[in-house]
């Protein structure tokens, strides 16, 4: 096909023309587009020879297989020059009539959906709503590691807490797909910004990237923030390229997605971890002081550096014992944590205060992998046993004794059975 370097270099195109060029750039001839395409050998023949127009059913084909709007190719000329489809004369102000847009403007409202609807950019579980004038929202998903590598799954019942001055990595909640032809660039939201709320994210989403966009939150105001999926987070702007790139983007696997996948095929052990800090929770919530006034309550924990404010009393409690049983997990068996040994010191001595009674002995032993049988046999799955001192009815016992009996410090006990 070297003889499509005889068309003109500047001025316009025709659309035989460019499709000739096209064909060249791909390494296929009539036959094989015809293939890809699903039509004859004769329609493409027809079409590249001027003696029939390209209809709306083939340029839908086409741009699937180049990775441009269905629209792109009903134009009636093309920029000379190109060597790959010209994106940016593809999105035109339908209220315009004509006109061209400029190289590499960013997309609007409707060419968004346009090209959604019409599976050239793919956004899943996309909502219309989400759609800006010149941006699309994207939405926090359901996994989070926090500063220590610890992972958790949220929900709107289970938010995870993010402190001032702590950082979460967190996903997309939707997955992006691009083609070659498209560049996006991502920020924060002013909302957030104005809760002191800063996004951390690679310069661009490269073009034929396929995945969820990975991005880290740092909380530099003095509220805490609930990250909680669904909660818009990332305005995503894309622009067409003038020309696709040579080097193609290589996915690799997105390191929340992979270490998601590994959690939840040991579901096992993130049941268990996520099991101990709910029983921390509850357990240290009793534990909590409220002070303030004013319409704004902090709570705090002696000596685990968890401190919460809200204007529910009752929130901050929960928010400051969630933070703690957090920070305790956290520091289990975690010798990176420059204040872990502090930490867990300061549990093992609140521990002397948290009073157990049968049942809910019962279930922190469950919560560490155990059965209990009676009278007082706690069983473990390696196969030792441990006989307690379990409480008469309206009695307790406190978690620092119980833990003795299992063989060490509650801090000792936590991390021999968190995993």
């Amino acid at each position: 096909m070297s003889h499509v370097l005889d068309f003109p270099q500047t001025g316009v195109l025709t659309p035989s023309q460019h499709l000739r060029i096209e064909m060249a750039r791909l390494g296929v001839d009539q036959q094989s587009l015809a293939a890809k395409l699903g039509v004859s050998r004769q329609i493409v023949n027809y079409v590249l020879n001027d003696k029939q127009r390209i209809s709306r059913n083939m340029a839908a084909k086409l741009g699937t297989l180049m990775g441009v709007p269905a629209d792109y190719w009903l134009r009636s000329s093309f920029p000379a020059g190109d060597a790959a489809p010209d994106q940016e004369a593809k999105a035109i102000d339908p209220s315009a009539g004509t006109g061209q847009r400029p190289r590499s403007a960013i997309l609007v409202d409707f060419e968004l959906r346009r090209l959604i609807d019409d599976g050239t950019i793919s956004i899943t579980d996309f909502v219309d709503g989400n759609i800006k004038p010149a941006s699309v929202d994207l939405t926090i998903g359901e996994f989070a590691i926090d500063m220590w590598g610890n992972s958790f799954e949220v929900s709107e019942d289970a938010p995870y807490i993010l402190e001032p001055g702590h950082a979460v990595n967190l996903a997309t909640f939707e997955t992006i797909r691009l083609t070659q032809h498209y560049v996006g660039r991502v920020g924060g939201l002013t909302e957030h910004a104005r809760l002191g709320l800063v996004l951390s994210h690679g310069f661009q989403v490269d073009p034929g990237f396929h995945g969820v966009l990975e991005f880290c939150l740092f909380n530099a105001g003095v509220r805490n923030f609930e990250v909680t999926p669904g909660i818009a987070v990332i305005s995503l702007e894309i622009a067409p390229l003038a020309v696709p790139p040579q080097k193609p983007f290589t996915e690799k696997d997105a390191r929340l997605n992979k270490l998601r996948d590994e959690t939840r095929s040991t579901l096992k052990d993130a049941d268990r971890v996520n099991a101990i800090e709910s029983f921390l929770e509850q357990e240290l919530m009793a534990l909590v002081k409220i002070e303030g006034d004013g319409g704004n309550s902090v709570a705090s924990l002696e000596g685990l550096t968890a401190r919460t404010q809200s204007v529910k009393p009752e929130k901050a409690r929960a928010n400051c014992a969630s933070a703690a049983a957090r920070r305790i997990v956290s520091c289990l068996g975690n010798t990176e944590i420059e204040y872990a040994d502090d930490i867990l010191e300061s549990f093992n001595a609140l521990a002397a205060q948290i009073k157990l009674g049968k049942d809910r002995l019962r279930d922190f032993c469950t919560a560490l992998g155990a059965t209990v049988s009676p009278p007082n046999l706690v069983a473990w799955p390696d196969g030792r046993r441990n006989s307690v001192s379990m409480p008469e009815p309206e009695c307790f016992v406190s978690l620092g004794d119980l833990c003795l009996e299992l063989g060490g410090t509650p801090s000792q006990v936590l991390s021999s059975h968190r995993q």
